[in-house]
């Protein structure tokens, strides 16, 4: 990820990153989320993940996980047109840096391999 510090990431052979302002956005049929370097608007805390995910977007289902340098979390929401949204919030430091993952997709298979990428970010 020539944009982000040159860090390496895991993802679907062919995937083009492609900048969105500060964020990198990483699409496939396996995997659909963004990643920046974590800003002061991004929760720093799983505990503050649980509290965007529960008070702002009244998220149910809600799994918090450490994963290797930060956490992660993942929860749902079930729409009025009884469609689901799968978001995912992830937070890890890698060389000394914090970086963002997230996503908000209509497939749990979507979500899930954004969460496998993003356990994968390394320098």
């Amino acid at each position: 990820l020539k944009d982000l510090n040159n860090l390496k990431i895991d993802v679907s052979e062919g995937v083009e990153p492609s900048k969105m302002g500060s964020d990198i956005l990483l699409m496939s049929m396996d995997e659909s989320f963004t990643l920046a370097e974590a800003t002061d608007t991004n929760p720093k805390t799983l505990e503050a993940a649980k509290t965007i995910a529960t008070e702002r977007d009244q998220g149910s289902k809600l799994v918090g996980e450490s994963i290797d340098g930060g956490w992660a979390l993942r929860y749902e929401k079930d729409r009025d047109d009884g469609k689901t949204t799968y978001y995912l919030f992830a937070r890890r430091d890698v060389d000394g840096k914090a970086y963002f993952c997230q996503t908000s997709v209509g497939f749990k298979s979507l979500r899930d391999g954004a969460l496998a990428a993003c356990k994968t970010l390394r320098k």
